[in-house]
Order: structure tokens, then C-alpha cells, then sequence
């Protein structure tokens, strides 16, 4: 009786280990399941805010391109309308039988007119595609562009690069587009007085750099809903042509912004 008893409790601590780990390995088992689940419900949500994120930029594209066709609509008929019907009205008045002074008058105001039309066709030309990148190249219309805001507004901008690797004509413009958008916003916003960009050729692509020395803004996060149209613009055209870029930004100290094209 006392060996059975003897040979009892060995058994018994052994089924109770066993027991022991088999609890283990379904509560191993259980926290496995649950922290799956939790994983594949925070990517569902991942996933689902990616989408939302996605849809937005796509419909912000869309109230964008309206919002130019508006503008080009409004800068055809208000201002370029309105120009080419006065003309109209003076080309009518000439005539042999008018007074010399008059007719000198009227002609040089028709002139005007015509000349104030051939300017306004082109600034809407240009707004659309950038004449200079068909003709001069992507570094001349940047560097004529660099001179032209110089020029206009008073501020210092310098623009330095190296060697720049070959660029399709899709990526040249989105690039034209952004930095019109940053000087658009450095302009208008930072109060800055001078402004650094550079154009730099890395092993693995392309790479943009822009400062000012303006007050700065307070950057939203990636993904956030209540970006300025500014950075929504620059944020789709660098997603058109697959750049990725970072905005850096120092209250009263100015603003960074890099960009990243790969080959």
C-alpha cells in the first residue's frame, strides 16, 4: 500500500505538469489569435484611411483642374473678351475720312489694344504649359524664371546645381509646378527676403532643395485632411511623377523642402 502511494505522487506531479503546459500553450495559443486579430484589424484601418486618403488627393485634383478651367475661362472672356471687343470698336472708327489727330489717336489706341491681346495670350499660354521648357530647356526656364521673380518682387534668390540626369517632359513640369507653388507660397506667407534653391544629381536620382527665411507655418501630418491647397498641389504632382518629398519648418526661422526624384 505504501510502494502505490510511493509511486502515486510522481505520476501525479507529472500529469499536473502536463497539465500545467498544456494551459500554456493554449493561452500562447489565445494571445496568438487575439494579437492576429488585433493586426489584421489596425491594417483593415490602415487600409481603410489609406483609401479615404487617396480618394481625397483624387478629388482634390479634380476641384484643381476645374478651378483652372474657371480661371482660363474667366481670363478668356473678362480680360482677353474685353480687349479684343474694344479693338473691334476702334478698328471700326478707322477710316480715311476721319480727322488726322483723331485717326492717329484711334490707331494707336487700337495698337495698344492689340499688343495688350498678344500679351494676355501669352501669359494664359504660359499658365498652361511653359513655352520656355519646349524651347530653352528645363535649367534655362528654371534659371529665367529664378530672374523674373528676382526681378518682380524685390527678393534675393539664388539658384546653384550640378550636373541634372535626363528628365522626361512629364517630370519637368510637375518640377516647374512645384517650385512655382513653393515661390507662390514663400511670396505671398513667409514674409522672406531671400530664398535658396538647389538642383542636385544623386546615385540613385534627383534631388530638389528649396529654403526661405520667412516666418515659417506649422506643418500638418502626412495624411491630413486640412492641408492647404498649396501643399495639396505640390503632394499630387509629386505623386505623378513618384517623387517623395519633406517640409521642415522653424517658426521666425523659414522654411525647408526637399524633394527626391529616383532614376
Amino acid at each position: 500500500m505504501d510502494k502505490t502511494s510511493e509511486l502515486g505522487w510522481p505520476v501525479l506531479l507529472i500529469l499536473i505538469g502536463i497539465l500545467i503546459m498544456l494551459l500554456l500553450a493554449i493561452a500562447v495559443i489565445a494571445f496568438f489569435l487575439v494579437y492576429q486579430k488585433r493586426l489584421f484589424a489596425q491594417e483593415e484601418s490602415l487600409r481603410a484611411i489609406e483609401t479615404a486618403y487617396q480618394k481625397e488627393l483624387l478629388q482634390h485634383s479634380f476641384v484643381t483642374q476645374e478651378a483652372e478651367r474657371k480661371r482660363i475661362a474667366s481670363d478668356l472672356h473678362d480680360d482677353l473678351g474685353s480687349i479684343l471687343s474694344a479693338t473691334k470698336i476702334y478698328l471700326y472708327q478707322l477710316n480715311q475720312k476721319q480727322a488726322a489727330p483723331n485717326y492717329q489717336n484711334l490707331k494707336k489706341e487700337a495698337t495698344e489694344l492689340v499688343d495688350t491681346a498678344i500679351n494676355q495670350v501669352r501669359s494664359i499660354s504660359h499658365n498652361l504649359f511653359p513655352p520656355d521648357l519646349e524651347h530653352l530647356g528645363f535649367l534655362s526656364t528654371i534659371e529665367n524664371f529664378c530672374q523674373r521673380i528676382q526681378k518682380m518682387n524685390n527678393i534675393d534668390l539664388s539658384f546653384h546645381y550640378d550636373s541634372i540626369p535626363s528628365l522626361t517632359k512629364q517630370q519637368e513640369l510637375m518640377l516647374y509646378r512645384i517650385l512655382q507653388e513653393l515661390v507662390n507660397n514663400t511670396l505671398k506667407h513667409a514674409q522672406a527676403t531671400q530664398i535658396k534653391l538647389l538642383y542636385k544629381t544623386l546615385p540613385k536620382g534627383f534631388r530638389m532643395k528649396y529654403q526661405d527665411n520667412g516666418v515659417g507655418f506649422e506643418i500638418p501630418p502626412k495624411k491630413n485632411a486640412n492641408k492647404g491647397i498649396g501643399i495639396k498641389n505640390i503632394e499630387s504632382r509629386a505623386n505623378a511623377i513618384n517623387a517623395t518629398f519633406q517640409f521642415q519648418s522653424t517658426a521666425d526661422e523659414g522654411m525647408w523642402f526637399t524633394l527626391d526624384l529616383p532614376r
